[in-house]
């Protein structure tokens, strides 16, 4: 893939919008957005936004998030920064660089973080 095509992929944002559903694998390199619903595997190279009224369910991988709808994983890695919203209900395994829960957010289920003293010595 050239150079350019590599930069534009990266900077795309797909959205699933209010009122579609898909289900089965889905991965981009760029941002996703989910206002509607998600079933299955979802691999995303950069940021992925669940909206209020959006539904995530089965495994996630993604660089950093932001989920103001529910999610229920089997499985949610963020590489970077985690931010459950007021209106977030997260039920299932995280692991987070960083997370940020604003009061009112549901988290249920297992958190883990990386040893920032570990980390710090790898540097």
């Amino acid at each position: 893939m050239a150079k350019n095509e590599e930069e534009i992929n990266s900077t795309a944002v797909n959205i699933i919008s209010t009122g579609t559903a898909f289900e089965g694998k889905f991965k981009s390199t760029g941002s996703l957005r989910i206002d509607g619903s998600f079933k299955g595997e979802l691999e995303v190279g950069s940021k992925l936004v669940i909206g209020v009224h959006g539904k995530v369910e089965g495994q996630v991988i993604c660089r950093s998030a932001e989920v103001e709808g529910q999610m229920e994983v089997s499985s949610l890695s963020v590489s970077e920064g985690l931010s459950l919203k007021a209106s977030a209900v997260v039920k299932g395994d995280v692991s987070a660089d960083k997370l940020m829960i604003e009061q009112g957010a549901v988290l249920i289920g297992h958190c883990q973080m990386p040893d920032r003293s570990e980390r710090r010595a790898a540097e």
